[in-house]
């Protein structure tokens, strides 16, 4: 038996606003939590620029 579950959300704001918010370390740390971690980012609060390079360890589910 296959089940599938639909969660949407429905933000009151522009999609160039909610893409500003993403660009800054804190706001990508929180919707990704539980998911990945990516320790070089904590304390960072300068936004993300395109272009930007960088290395890191990406740990999976938070592992």
């Amino acid at each position: 038996m296959t089940r599938t579950i639909h969660v949407e959300t429905e933000l009151p704001t522009s999609a160039d606003k909610v893409w500003a918010a993403m660009k800054h370390p804190a706001s990508f740390l929180f919707v990704t939590r539980g998911l990945i971690g990516f320790p070089a980012l904590a304390g960072r609060t300068d936004p993300i620029r395109r272009g930007e390079v960088g290395t890191g360890w990406l740990f999976a589910f938070n592992i």
